[in-house]
């Protein structure tokens, strides 16, 4: 039986690691998005939250690559540019959708 306690340290031990590599970028998350959404969002289809899910995710990655300014953060921007594909291909099947209707 795996015991919780070492799995629990083990991720207090990466935490700790990535907590020096992306700081406290998680905690901008929430700034970011409520300076982009002043009003708020309202998210009810599936749709909707895949497409928050993934706009989510870009703020992470520019976060976390904001973090890290003075060097860069390649990983993010690797990881940014995919989201931004996927993102935007759910904006043109919606599009899509809505023109066949």
């Amino acid at each position: 039986m795996t015991d919780v306690a070492a799995v629990l340290k083990e991720a207090a031990e990466v935490f700790q690691q990535r907590n020096e590599i992306y700081k406290d970028a998680y905690l901008v998350v929430g700034k970011v998005t409520a300076a982009l959404f002043p009003e708020g969002v309202t998210l009810i289809t599936e749709e909707d939250h895949n497409r928050w899910h993934l706009l989510e995710l870009i703020i992470v990655k520019l976060t976390r690559y904001a973090a890290n300014w003075d060097s860069g953060h390649p990983d993010s921007m690797d990881d940014l540019m995919v989201y931004g594909a996927m993102i935007q291909a759910l904006d043109i099947a919606k599009r899509e959708e809505e023109e066949l209707r």
